[in-house]
């Protein structure tokens, strides 16, 4: 694990708050089974150049009288956009996770500015690269670098960190200094069923507090075949995660349902076992159903009364394996506390029905003799807690929130984005903040966050940030499904690549904690 002693004592200062608005993650402790050091020494240009060349026809140079945490920094002049400085060749082993960040700062105007990664085979051809999101930097102060995180290729024996000057023209300098190069290899320790609650906390078998970090598998609350396969999974734990989200729709589990799949069942089993097996936690997530009988499963107000049923099923078939998660309903929305809790007349989907409520959905899985963990989703599409009507005579309960700022798309695109306190779309503060006063007393965990920008890390840096400094149980990313075609996709899953995209990598991150 990388510790304090590994880093120079002018690297330890306290970050400033513009960190998080950037995109650096706030870091638990790295989880057991994992182990990140340091791959090159930190370049702090100090004294030389550390090695660093110009990409292009640009220059590099020392300059003793500036630096982020001391004198000295390196002297970026680019040839035009997209050009500016290269690392020396270091050495890398194929399949492990290497991480780069820094610190940027222009000579006069600030600029667009990435970190890049490249690995080489032993020939010296780049056989596979990474790009940190492009963020806008300072003239007049010291900015973090968004970090870069990949996976060493099959093949490769070196690597490079790049700095990309991405809209400078010729002759543009920047300032780089204190570039930090890990790898990381090992995955999480499985986690030690079965997992309860006490006060705000999960602890696990041994009594040792869990810390939750995981993706959404999205696919199974729509299409009873969509392609979701144990291959998600395997590469959520390559990351580093001990956790998997599966949404459901109850009408193709539940036979006699004109949308009935018969071996909808199975393929659920089939995710839960391969996830349990390697000691991750698996939330099994009412997500969908059709009020409109035979129509297709889709987002309701509230469960319906064939929801109990469906818990019914799900609990007694999981009860005996201490790492299934029930998560009671998805996004309960338009309704009061009071229904919220007890069940009442909703409107939704064009229909009005008798909904069930989740005390009633809660007091079914405990009947069918489940003591599993239950996630319970408040009002407001899961963005508020339940005050006026929280469940009663509850154990092992955690409270789930979600939290989107665009959740249909980016102000570019035209969709309808709200900000947070610091005015942008990028703050998730407004809604997580709205649990403060209960983070000493309840376990929460935020289990659907995102951002619809594949390029886009802040959002999801700052949420993880968030709620690691606020002790929450976890987070969950929304969303992966072994595409890199949605909006809200993590995975970059270019020709076979197992990469984080932008917006994946302070997901993958989060998972190192280190």
């Amino acid at each position: 694990m990388l510790t304090n002693r590994t880093l120079p004592a002018r690297l330890l200062a306290p970050l400033p708050a513009c960190v998080l608005l950037l995109g650096a993650v706030a870091q638990a402790a790295a989880p057991a089974g994992q182990t990140t050091s340091p791959a090159v020494p930190v370049a702090d240009f100090a004294s030389s150049t550390s090695g660093w060349t110009a990409t292009g026809t640009g220059t590099v140079e020392q300059t003793p009288g500036v630096g982020h945490g001391g004198p000295g920094a390196l002297a970026v002049t680019s040839s035009g956009a997209r050009t500016g400085g290269r690392s020396a060749p270091f050495s890398v082993t194929a399949g492990l996770r290497y991480r780069a960040g820094g610190w940027v700062r222009a000579q006069t105007t600030a600029r667009t500015v990435s970190l890049g990664l490249e690995f080489r085979d032993g020939a010296g051809t780049v056989i596979g690269t990474q790009t940190g999101q492009a963020l806008p930097d300072s003239a007049q102060t010291w900015m973090p670098l968004s970090d870069v995180l990949g996976f060493a290729p099959s093949g490769a024996v070196s690597g490079q960190v790049v700095l990309l000057d991405v809209d400078g023209p010729a002759g543009d300098v920047q300032l780089l200094d204190d570039i930090v190069v890990t790898r990381t290899e090992g995955s999480p320790a499985g986690l030690a069923g079965p997992l309860t609650t006490s006060g705000p906390l999960v602890l696990d078998s041994t009594g040792q507090v869990v810390h939750l970090q995981g993706v959404d598998l999205d696919g199974l609350q729509t299409s009873s075949t969509a392609g979701v396969s144990t291959s998600e999974i395997a590469v959520a734990r390559s990351w580093g995660a001990n956790f998997v989200r599966i949404p459901m729709a109850q009408n193709f589990l539940l036979s006699g349902d004109c949308s009935y799949d018969s071996a909808y069942q199975g393929r659920i089993d089939a995710l839960v076992s391969f996830a349990t097996n390697r000691g991750m936690l698996v939330l099994l997530d009412l997500h969908t159903q059709a009020v409109v009988p035979c129509s297709t499963p889709r987002q309701q107000a509230m469960p319906d009364a064939k929801s109990v049923t469906f818990w019914r099923l799900l609990a007694s078939r999981y009860r005996t394996n201490p790492l299934v998660a029930f998560d009671l309903y998805n996004e309960p929305h338009d309704v009061s506390d009071v229904v919220w809790r007890d069940g009442g007349t909703v409107l939704s989907g064009g229909m009005r029905y008798r909904a069930a409520g989740l005390q009633q959905l809660y007091d079914t899985v405990r009947g069918a003799g489940a003591e599993n963990l239950v996630f319970t989703s408040g009002p407001n599409w899961a963005s508020s807690y339940p005050t006026q009507a929280p469940l009663t005579g509850t154990r092992n309960v955690v409270h789930a929130v979600h939290s989107y700022t665009c959740p249909r798309g980016t102000p570019e695109s035209g969709a309808k984005c709200s900000t947070g306190p610091d005015g942008t779309v990028y703050d998730p503060t407004g809604v997580l903040g709205r649990f403060d006063g209960l983070t000493s007393r309840v376990p929460l965990m935020l289990t659907e966050f995102g951002f619809p920008s594949a390029q886009e890390s802040r959002y999801n840096a700052r949420a993880i940030a968030y709620v690691t400094a606020h002790g929450w149980v976890g987070w969950n990313a929304f969303t992966f499904d072994g595409g890199n075609a949605g909006m809200f996709s993590l995975w970059k899953n270019t020709a076979g690549t197992i990469d984080p995209n932008p917006a994946g990598m302070p997901i993958m991150l989060g998972m190192l904690g280190s």
